[in-house]
This record gives structure tokens, C-alpha cells and sequence, in this order.
């Protein structure tokens, strides 16, 4: 029988802020924290669009966004398909000051995706 392991944590913003600053562009190995090796899911609210069309009503801040995609790249998730809203938040402004961002989503690695297949998070 298989070994499942959970592992969870909570990121304050400023600490991912910091990991997602410093440079990822170094190879992935086995001496990688990253688990390469076993099936990882990660989900929240990442305060922070992928792409421009994440965020409706205010310009992406790309150096922000680049830190991000290289950070999810670097540790090989994409975005589970998902149902539900798009935008997952919103500023409550008036007019012309709203904001919507999909901040929330889940990703996970190959290995997750390969074992728990159908799975499809949904944001009310």
C-alpha cells in the first residue's frame, strides 16, 4: 500500500513576497526542497495574478507577475481546472475603481494530478 503524507503550512504574504524575489532559476535536483518526487497539491489565496487577463481594472504590476510564474514553474504545478467564478476578488469600489483578480486558485504537480484525476475545485 501506497505511504500518503500530509504536509501543511501557512505562508505569511511577506515571506512569499521574499521566496517568490529571490532568484528560481537554479536547477531542480534532488537536493531541491521542492518534493519532485511525490504528488503535491498547493492552494490558497495567492494574492497575485498569472496572467493579464487575471485582473480586470487595473494593470498587472509584471515584475510581481514574473516573480510568480517563475516560482509556480520552478515548482513544476499548473492551475487544476476549476468551476465557479473567474475573478475570484473584489475591491468594492465604485465606477471606474473596481477591481477583480483571480487570486485563489489550486495547483498542483503531475504526480497529484495523476492520482486524484477528476478532481475539480469550485470558487462561489
Amino acid at each position: 500500500m501506497a505511504q500518503r503524507r500530509k504536509n501543511g503550512g501557512y505562508l505569511e504574504p511577506e515571506y512569499l513576497s521574499a521566496l517568490m524575489s529571490t532568484q528560481v532559476h537554479k536547477p531542480i535536483d534532488s537536493s531541491s526542497s521542492v518534493p519532485l518526487n511525490d504528488p503535491w497539491v498547493v492552494l490558497g489565496d495567492f494574492n497575485d495574478v498569472l496572467e493579464q487577463e487575471e485582473r480586470v481594472g487595473s494593470r498587472v504590476q509584471s515584475l510581481n507577475s514574473h516573480a510568480f510564474k517563475d516560482c509556480i514553474s520552478y515548482c513544476l504545478l499548473e492551475d487544476i481546472k476549476s468551476s465557479g467564478k473567474f475573478f475570484t476578488w473584489c475591491n468594492n469600489q465604485q465606477g471606474g475603481d473596481r477591481i477583480y483578480s483571480k487570486l485563489d486558485r489550486v495547483m498542483a504537480n503531475a504526480k497529484w494530478m495523476d492520482l486524484w484525476l477528476g478532481v475539480k475545485p469550485a470558487f462561489f
